[in-house]
């Protein structure tokens, strides 16, 4: 759980605000977005694990947020939630408890994948900084060469 990036997309800033504060004190990475529009501008910023969405927005709502990541093939869980309705202080509490449950279920249903998409391009780019040398040397070491001899 610790670590993984959770995406929350409401209009109503102290919703996000404490959907943040809920989050990141459970340890989650959190960006938030005012719009779902604002968060497809910026989907290519990292990998997402999670997507926290307020059905009713103006402009796209989460309903069809979840059609058009579904239609991107972006892969990860989608939870919508609302803010409308009249419910008292204790159900709100229990609402967080129930979305820390539900994203904590949501993302154990994943698989896993082997390498985290962040360090395997990081990986790749300290692998391109080599030096012809430090290749050749590399090289040799997953060959299971050891030593200098004839190698160095």
């Amino acid at each position: 759980m610790i670590g993984r990036r959770i995406l929350v997309i409401d209009d109503d800033a102290a919703m996000r605000d404490s959907l943040a504060f809920l989050l990141g004190v459970n340890g989650f990475y959190v960006a938030t977005y005012e719009t779902a529009t604002a968060f497809l501008n910026d989907v290519a910023s990292g990998p997402v694990n999670c997507i926290v969405s307020d059905i009713r927005m103006p402009g796209m709502s989460g309903l069809e947020l979840v059609r058009k990541v579904e239609a991107d093939r972006v892969d990860c869980p989608v939870i919508l939630i609302t803010g409308h309705g009249d419910v008292s202080l204790a159900v709100e509490a229990m609402k967080a408890e129930v979305l820390l449950r539900a994203i904590n279920s949501a993302l154990e249903a994943r698989p896993t994948k082997p390498t985290d998409d962040v360090a395997k391009l990081q990986a790749e780019a300290r692998l391109a900084d080599l030096s012809s040398r430090e290749r050749d040397v590399l090289q040799g070491l997953l060959a299971g060469k050891r030593g200098c001899p004839g190698f160095c």
